[in-house]
């Protein structure tokens, strides 16, 4: 089973990078497009996209990097940038950028709840096809999707989180008009991914950086409470306008939501088989 991991290793790590790349490049378009609609100015977006996405990048080889050499990444620094087969280190990434954007906000003298919002949508983007690339396979399964890797078939649990990130994106996208307070979004986006990684744990395969199914429930479950207390408390709309046609409005959702999805699951069966 591991040797047959590590023989698509490299192959993925070029799709993994694909993905990502287009994932980072869409989102800074959505990002950029929603700052200068919250009046939060595209220079200073264009920067934050810039640095995050370059700190990102950096702690996330790092960490992947120092997971797989430990302390002989030290002696042998230079592998941080000549076997990027090893691919990103997404936990220690994600929060770098964190830690980032926190520095950024007070450096920059923005409003935290509405500079989180302006982003939410492009980061559920991109963390959506960022795992189309992804070369981590859940538990075995004997069913008509599942993937055949030499003798064993497995979940494509990438493909599932890539669709649950999808929708989430889709949702957000349809919702920015229409929040009831700043950091809506944002607290949303929490709520409906901690429901989704309740979700995929149980396809998974049990690591050593794997949380236990009850970890990401008792997080959904706090996410959701926070949530419709928030929402509860903002009774008034906040939203900046109402489309005149929502019907013609959701029937083009739809259609759009529906065409992203097939693209999505054909690239990644093109890719995996």
């Amino acid at each position: 089973m591991e040797n047959v991991l590590f023989s698509i290793r490299g192959l993925s790590f070029y799709a993994y990078g694909f993905m990502l790349g287009l994932g980072i490049l869409s989102g800074s378009s959505l990002a950029l497009r929603e700052a200068r609609r919250r009046g939060i100015g595209m220079e200073r977006m264009s920067d934050y996209v810039f640095w995050g996405a370059l700190v990102f990048l950096v702690v996330g080889r790092i960490g992947q990097c120092f997971s797989v050499y430990g302390l002989r990444l030290f002696a042998h620094p230079w592998v941080v940038v000549t076997e990027l087969s090893t691919g990103i280190y997404l936990s220690a990434g994600l929060m770098a950028l964190a830690l980032f954007s926190l520095w950024f906000i007070y450096d920059r003298n923005l409003i935290p709840s509405v500079f989180v919002d302006a982003l939410t949508p492009a980061v559920a983007l991109t963390l959506a096809l960022s795992q189309l690339g992804s070369d981590v396979f859940g538990r075995s399964a004997v069913l008509p999707w599942a993937v055949q890797l030499g003798e064993f078939q497995m979940h494509p649990v990438q493909l599932y989180a890539a669709i649950g990130f999808y929708t989430i994106f889709t949702i957000l996208w349809r919702m920015r008009r229409v929040t009831r307070y700043d950091g809506q979004l944002f607290v949303s986006f929490l709520t409906m991914s901690a429901w989704l990684m309740w979700f995929l744990s149980f396809f998974r395969e049990v690591g050593e950086r794997s949380m236990s199914p009850w970890v990401w429930f008792v997080l959904a479950m706090a996410a959701s409470v926070v949530f419709v207390l928030m929402y509860l408390n903002s009774p008034r709309p906040y939203g900046l306008r109402r489309r005149t046609n929502r019907f013609l409005s959701c029937i083009w959702g739809a259609v759009f939501y529906s065409f992203g999805l097939m693209a999505m699951v054909l690239f990644f069966f093109l890719r995996v088989r």
